[in-house]
């Protein structure tokens, strides 16, 4: 026995330990894969141990119930919740399930005045015209979209950009509306810019007659709402409440073009023309709460802002609709919770810790308390109102008097990057040493706790 619960772990540690150690400084395909081998039983390994934690958590906590001391209603809980998570991950697995809806973030892109050419070229004479190799794809998925269309949908079509963008976004205005026409789509036309309204009237009063598009029946002029994201959020309540009269003024409730359409999640398709050099606030406010996740209904986007790169994966690609699996419901409401309550009174704990250490009883202690008084007033605003510091070299504590440098702000700097630098240093150099030292204390057999005894 002795063999196998003293020697064996022994001779292995050691072997592993020397083999480890030149296989990190013999970089070959062989010594890649013995440490891909080895990886692969560390989780083989790594699996066994943890089925003995759970076996030893389990019982911990049954003997605690057994007996009945005190506190063994938490024990309870601990029993109730590992069972409820392995059952609900046996029973309905843990993962979720595919995608259900096809519901894009951003479904199509028109950026810039080639775009706008392609896409006329599109809607005039089909995907044809345009050379393969020459196509962009957001482009496309935008005419693809609203060809995808059938007759009666509804668009809420919105024009938010100004005389100074009319030039580049006009012609494309009304190249998008010739498509929502010709679909025999239902047009609900708004502004969220004063500016855009007249372009958008003059769109509507130029494109509809041309497919003898009837006002109030198969299009609407909802005019200019002021309000940003505030409306967007109001008609995905009501688009009767958001928009309770058109442009001119008439009640927008017994219009036959708004029959069936009680909120945004009604309209099938939602098409910006936007202006100027920023991206407009509601398609911001938009993108930052997951509006087509909101309200089920997804973009095609014309503008000429400079976008979030953080934005562009959306464009074309599917927004995917998830139903969470009891495994996964009971991980995120309330796993997580109470992850996030334990690390938040951690932090009041720390807060407490602080308190004792700052406490100015020695040297050391006033030393550390003056130092964490500089950092903290050097990180907010007050601070640098407090101290600052003149180009002449000459600093004075009076608040609101200016200066050149900023004394504080640059003293905190200075704490964290030399001294308090130098220390993390000394301590990362000396966690180094002392983790080399318990390395080579357990290959040699030196250190033997790991075998559950110092024997």
């Amino acid at each position: 026995m002795q063999l196998l619960r003293k020697h064996l772990p022994i001779a292995v540690a050691f072997i592993m330990g020397v083999l480890l150690f030149f296989q990190f400084y013999i970089p070959t395909r062989a010594s890649s894969t013995f440490l891909e081998n080895v990886t692969q039983w560390d989780r083989i390994i790594a699996g066994f141990a943890l089925l003995l934690g759970i076996y030893s958590l389990l019982n911990h906590h049954f003997h605690k119930l057994r007996r009945r001391v005190p506190g063994w209603g938490f024990s309870v809980i601990v029993y109730a919740g590992f069972f409820a998570m392995m059952l609900a991950g046996f029973i309905w697995g843990i993962r979720n399930d595919p995608p259900i809806s096809f519901t894009p973030l951003i479904s199509g892109l028109v950026a810039g005045a080639d775009d706008a050419v392609q896409y006329e070229q599109f809607v005039t004479s089909g995907l044809e015209a345009v050379p393969p190799e020459e196509v962009s794809p957001t482009v496309q998925s935008l005419y693809e979209v609203i060809e995808g269309l059938v007759p009666n949908d509804a668009v809420l079509f919105v024009v938010d950009y100004g005389q100074t963008d009319e030039a580049d976004l006009y012609p494309i205005t009304l190249v998008l509306l010739r498509q929502c026409f010709r679909k025999e789509l239902r047009v609900l036309g708004v502004s969220l810019v004063e500016e855009g309204e007249p372009f958008l009237e003059q769109a509507l009063s130029t494109v509809a007659p041309e497919f003898d598009a009837q006002y109030g029946a198969d299009y609407v002029n909802l005019g200019f709402k002021e309000g940003n994201e505030q409306v967007i959020v109001s008609a995905g309540r009501s688009l009767t409440d958001a928009f309770p009269t058109d442009f001119e003024g008439t009640p927008t409730s017994g219009m036959t073009v708004l029959e069936d359409l009680e909120s945004l999640r009604d309209l099938n398709y939602l098409i910006e023309v936007a202006g100027g050099t920023e991206i407009d606030p509601w398609i911001n406010w938009w993108i930052t709460n997951d509006g087509s996740a909101m309200y089920r209904i997804s973009i095609g986007l014309t503008t000429l802002a400079d976008l979030d790169p953080a934005y562009r994966p959306s464009y074309g690609e599917p927004y995917q609709v998830q139903e969470s699996k009891p495994f996964m419901w009971m991980y995120d409401n309330l796993f997580v919770p109470m992850q996030a309550t334990m690390f938040s009174i951690l932090a009041f704990y720390i807060a407490s810790a602080a308190y004792r250490a700052f406490r100015a009883r020695t040297k050391e202690a006033t030393v550390l308390l003056i130092t964490a008084i500089l950092v903290m007033l050097g990180r907010v605003p007050l601070g640098t109102l407090l101290i600052r510091y003149w180009s002449d070299g000459h600093w004075v504590p009076v608040m609101g008097l200016s200066g050149d440098q900023e004394f504080l702000s640059w003293f905190t700097e200075w704490i964290l990057n030399v001294p308090s630098m130098a220390a993390q240093r000394g301590i990362m150099i000396g966690i180094g040493l002392g983790m080399i030292s318990t390395a080579l204390r357990i290959i040699f057999g030196i250190e033997r706790t790991y075998m559950g005894g110092g024997d």
